[in-house]
């Protein structure tokens, strides 16, 4: 569980997911999402997310090869 600074979840912005290079602990990838797409209690099944190369990084040239992760995510107010 992570606890945020947060009021409530209408002041969330968006959700960033990072991959790290193992080596270095570098974000070589991400994916974002607005957070109100995560508030569905009891979600149906995962969905598939498509990493972006960060290119501040430089690691990952190309999009395409940046991979792709299967998520269920939550996020509620408790």
């Amino acid at each position: 569980m992570y606890e945020c600074p947060y009021e409530n979840l209408e002041m969330i912005d968006e959700v960033f997911i990072y991959l790290l290079q193992e080596e270095t602990d570098l974000p070589i990838c991400y994916w974002s999402a607005q957070c109100t797409e995560f508030l569905d209690p009891n979600p149906d099944k995962s969905r598939w997310c498509i990493l972006k190369a960060d290119q501040t990084i430089g690691v990952i040239k190309n999009d395409y090869e940046a991979g792709a992760i299967q998520l269920k995510l939550v996020i509620n107010d408790l």
